[in-house]
């Protein structure tokens, strides 16, 4: 859940951006570990 809350992608969730709040969590999952691998290290 930290990598989550300190991603991008959860700053656009929250802001309702580009339309990715209304995506199933998998693909969520999926965008997150492509785009901001580096939370992952």
């Amino acid at each position: 859940m930290d990598i989550y809350y300190h991603s991008r992608l959860a700053d656009k969730i929250h802001q309702g951006v580009e339309g990715v709040q209304y995506l199933d969590f998998k693909v969520l999952v999926q965008i997150l570990c492509e785009t901001e691998q580096e939370l992952f290290g």
